[in-house]
């Protein structure tokens, strides 16, 4: 049940990062930089007080920048522009994918199985994305 909690919390954190990101009127690199020295310092005393500091090794080090740099610097460049050009409940929707992209990755990359539920998952984004955008249009 505690991990549960934990996703709940995730996933609202990041609609509020959205939702505010969508607000702010500092440019998008700017917006970065401060969530990432945010984050940095939430870490820090993070590792500290629930777990302990050990340096990574090299290997180690290139997947963290890969991941700090690439994966989530410039995928949150790109989404805070989105929001700020996009209205919010638009671009919702492609949140939405990405839960079946990251299925199906693991599918072509790592040899998973495929399951039902991510064909299942992948009707149901399809459907609300033109339910939502039927609707949007019907309002214009």
């Amino acid at each position: 049940m505690n991990v549960i909690l934990f996703v709940a919390l995730g996933a609202f954190s990041f609609a509020l990062f959205s939702v505010l990101s969508k607000k702010v009127k500092v440019s998008a690199i700017n917006a970065v930089c401060i969530y990432f020295f945010g984050a940095v310092l939430y870490s820090f005393f993070s590792v500290f007080c629930f777990s302990e500091f050990k340096l990574p090794n090299l290997k180690e080090w290139g997947f963290i920048l890969i991941n700090g740099v690439f994966l989530n610097g410039i995928s949150y460049l790109f989404w805070i522009k989105a929001l700020q050009g996009l209205e919010a409940s638009f671009a919702a929707m492609f949140i939405f994918v990405i839960p079946i992209l990251s299925a199906f990755l693991l599918v072509l990359v790592f040899g998973e199985e495929i399951l039902g539920v991510y064909l299942i998952s992948l009707v149901l984004v399809i459907v609300s994305g033109v339910l939502a955008s039927l609707k949007k249009k019907s309002k214009t």
